[in-house]
């Protein structure tokens, strides 16, 4: 599985005892075995030893090829480096690999004495200065600080992470189990298979992959593309959808532009046959959002969208600060809007969607109405007029839409609320 273990702690703590008593060396790699290997490993007395810090540049620029290596095949990894203080490279890494990073840092035997000893009690690197101390010291406790929720054991963070269980009882909904081995880029039998399973869309069958999707047949690509159409289990629905509200001339630009530029069109669909929107539609409809190039940092491409769909509309241009929070505050708070939101972006294309009051009232009431669970993040996370909304008045909606109309609550409705 994608995920690296970032293994530390105070020197003497040990981590790399569990590493060999849970037979964990095969997915570690320790900085330390590589400054062993490159000969910075020097006597000191008798039987004494201490590890230094030549050959840094070498052996940094060996952690990193090994460690892309493990990546290159998404193997699970544990990275010990009680001793290194240089992240930002390893964490570009793991997003570049789509890696999820989990801290584990060391912090048993809190006297000092006692760490000293188990230093001392080593084979070999059982001399450090002082001023190393110190630093890895400093260093564990700013890692402590930035990332609260990390494990404290190698093991048993290994054990909560790396490992993927269904519940049992997840199967009791379903007649049937069908398991779909190593696929191994086989686009032809794949298909023949979705084709002969009516593209897997048997509720009463559970479909189980086991990965292995890509290498050795011959269209990798094609097979890829299928998983994400099965990822949702709405996928088949909607590519009908798309295939009817697309007139020809919209397909054809698409296929176009997608194969002259390698990007992806992204479009929102609602319809009218199967809208829960909390914004109510007088029709269906596609609405283009963005187009991006296929690579691993998305580079949108909006400019290509032409003049045949439906797209974004640009509300409002902030020149500055003080314009910009003004817009932040309105699309935040207002009761004037009868739309889901905005989104703002700078001139890199970055983005952050706002949602507002009237979308994340209609959003929660929905939620409520079809008793399906709302965490108390997600109503930390709406503004505070959406909360009081629906937190404190949701009853006395009955007196002017009924709730179970509630897609046609409008912003006036929100504002006699408001004013109760």
């Amino acid at each position: 599985m994608r995920i690296l273990f970032i293994l530390t702690g105070i020197c003497g703590t040990e981590p790399n005892d569990d590493i060999k008593k849970y037979n964990l060396e095969h997915l570690t790699i320790s900085i330390d075995t590589l400054r062993i290997m490159n000969g910075s490993l020097m006597p000191y007395l008798d039987t004494a030893s201490y590890i230094d810090d030549k050959n840094n540049e070498t052996i940094y620029s060996q952690l990193m090829q090994i460690l892309e290596n493990r990546m290159t095949y998404g193997q699970t990894t544990i990275l010990d480096i009680t001793s290194f203080d240089n992240l930002n490279d390893i964490l570009d890494l793991a997003e570049v690999y789509r890696y999820k990073v989990i801290y584990v840092i060391y912090e048993r035997y809190n006297k000092f004495d006692e760490k000293n000893k188990n230093i001392r009690k080593r084979k070999i690197n059982n001399i450090i200065p002082y001023k190393e101390l110190e630093k890895n010291k400093i260093l564990v406790k700013e890692l402590k600080k930035q990332h609260k929720g990390y494990e404290k054991d190698i093991y048993k963070a290994v054990q909560k992470w790396d490992r993927f269980v269904i519940d049992r009882d997840t199967f009791n909904n379903y007649d049937d189990i069908c398991v779909i081995p190593d696929l191994h880029g086989c686009y032809g039998v794949f298909s023949k298979f979705l084709e002969d399973n009516n593209i897997l869309q048997n509720k009463k069958t559970a479909y189980i992959f086991l990965g292995d999707y890509i290498d050795r047949g011959e269209d990798n690509t094609s097979v890829i593309e299928s998983i994400i159409q099965l990822a949702s289990l709405e996928g088949e629905k909607y590519n009908k959808y798309l295939e009817k509200l697309l007139n020809k001339e919209q397909k054809e630009y698409i296929k176009e532009i997608s194969r002259k530029y390698n990007v992806t069109f992204i479009f929102e669909c609602m319809h009218l046959k199967d809208n829960i929107h909390p914004v109510k539609i007088l029709k269906s409809e596609l609405i283009l959002l963005d187009i991006i190039e296929n690579q691993e940092n998305e580079v949108y491409r909006n400019e290509l969208a032409g003049n045949l769909f439906n797209k974004k509309e640009l509300l409002n241009t902030a020149h500055n600060k003080d314009e910009l929070l003004k817009l932040i505050e309105y699309y935040s708070i207002s009761l004037d809007i009868d739309f889901e939101g905005a989104v703002l972006q700078d001139k890199n294309n970055k983005m952050v969607k706002i949602s507002s009051v009237f979308y994340m009232t209609k959003k929660s009431i929905r939620e409520r109405i079809n008793h399906t669970s709302i965490t108390p993040l997600e109503y930390f996370c709406c503004n505070s007029n959406a909360v009081r909304l629906t937190g404190i008045y949701l009853f006395p909606f009955d007196k002017i839409v009924p709730i179970e109309k509630w897609q046609d609550i409008t912003t006036d409705d929100l504002k006699k609320l408001d004013s109760i």
